[in-house]
């Protein structure tokens, strides 16, 4: 009875390892304007329920130009930015700056932003962009479906699971043997 109570163990215990390194994922997104500007990049983060938290490793791009210098993110607090940038997969829900100067320490010589605006501060939700290269700013009310957030591959969490039940199998061998 032991021998299956240790195997069950190891089981879960792979199983929610694999779920947990699922979670911290490579994320894509992109906002296209309706005259087809496009603000896109990449960023990692884990994902929490229709949020993804943790955001680092930003990279960004306008009409496939890519954002000079290091992209740091920020939460806008109605006249303030602050740490901890509110991500969606529901575009109305989302609440930060994506910029390529550090605004909160005070540099705010930036050449690009990506600034979406939840409504308590605009009326409605907002997404503003400002790029220098090549030029393109346009502050526009949100349009839901151009807001793209794409969940990370699914193939991974797949082949984690296969690697879960593989050490599963093992395990069971192992202790089948004795």
């Amino acid at each position: 009875m032991s021998a299956m109570k240790q195997q069950l163990s190891v089981g879960l215990l792979t199983l929610g390892l694999s779920v947990l390194a699922s979670q911290a994922s490579n994320f894509d997104f992109s906002y296209t304007y309706a005259d087809g500007n496009v603000v896109a990049g990449t960023f990692s983060g884990q994902v929490n329920g229709i949020y993804v938290d943790n955001i680092s490793n930003l990279a960004m791009s306008f009409n496939g130009h890519a954002t000079a210098g290091h992209v740091y993110a920020a939460t806008y607090g109605g006249g303030t930015f602050a740490p901890g940038p509110v991500v969606s997969f529901v575009a109305a829900d989302n609440n930060f700056i994506f910029i390529n100067s550090d605004i909160l320490h005070g540099d705010f010589g930036f050449t690009d932003a990506l600034f979406f605006a939840p409504p308590a501060y605009f009326g409605t939700p907002t997404i503003q962009v400002d790029s220098s290269s090549p030029f393109f700013a346009e502050t526009k009310a949100i349009v839901p479906g151009n807001w793209r957030l794409h969940v990370p591959e699914a193939g991974s969490t797949l082949a984690l699971s296969g690697i879960a039940f593989s050490a599963l199998c093992l395990a069971r061998r192992k202790f089948s043997a004795r």
